[in-house]
């Protein structure tokens, strides 16, 4: 798993079992027919999850995101 991680550029297992988890509630529910509702409805998951974990702040720069890759 650290070698996945690693090699798909996760950040940490967290977020490799958050996009793990999104990855298998949308290709489990068929209920979201085309791919721009799925597109949309990834997006809204990916707002959320940026909203709730920085709540207001300001985003970190890419550099100091990439800094441990």
């Amino acid at each position: 798993m650290k070698e996945t991680i690693k090699k798909k550029g996760f950040a940490s297992k967290a977020e490799f079992f958050r996009f793990a988890a999104m990855y298998v509630m949308d290709a489990t529910d068929r209920s979201v027919g085309s791919e721009e509702a799925r597109f949309e409805a990834l997006t809204s998951s990916i707002h959320e999850e940026v909203s709730h974990k920085f709540r207001g702040r300001k985003l970190p720069s890419p550099e100091s995101q990439l800094a441990d890759l």
